[in-house]
C-alpha cells in the first residue's frame, strides 16, 4: 500500500511539470504555478494540449458553479488536489468563497 501511495504521489509532480511546460507555451494563463515548480521541461505538444483541455474543462466547471445563484459565497472541497493553484486563481478574481478545502496525502499538503 505505502508504495501504491508513493507512486500516486509522484504524479503530482509529473502534473506540475505538465502544466508548467503548457503555461509557458501559452497554452493558458497560471502565475502561480511557477511558486510550485522551479523550471519547465519540455512536454510533447500532446500533453500540452491534454493539459489545456484539462484545465479549461475544470475552469468552465467552476466559472459555472461559482455564478451560480445571488452571487453568493460558495464552497469547494478539491479532492486529491496536489498542487494546484485553484484557490489562488479564485481568490486573484475575487470570487465569492465562502470555504475551500483541499484533501490530499499529508506529504503534499504539507509541501504546499
Amino acid at each position: 500500500a505505502a508504495s501504491a501511495n508513493a507512486g500516486v504521489q509522484a504524479t503530482c509532480d509529473d502534473a506540475l511539470q505538465s502544466k508548467l511546460a503548457a503555461v509557458t507555451l501559452g497554452y493558458f494563463d497560471d502565475p502561480f504555478i511557477q511558486h510550485f515548480v522551479r523550471g519547465a521541461e519540455r512536454r510533447p505538444p500532446m500533453i500540452n494540449r491534454g493539459y489545456y483541455s484539462r484545465v479549461s474543462a475544470v475552469n468552465t466547471l467552476v466559472n459555472t458553479f461559482m455564478s451560480a445563484g445571488d452571487n453568493c459565497p460558495k464552497q469547494i472541497v478539491s479532492l486529491g488536489a496536489g498542487l494546484d493553484t485553484l484557490y489562488w486563481r479564485l481568490d486573484a478574481a475575487d470570487a465569492p468563497l465562502a470555504g475551500f478545502f483541499e484533501i490530499d496525502f499529508a506529504r503534499i499538503c504539507t509541501r504546499k
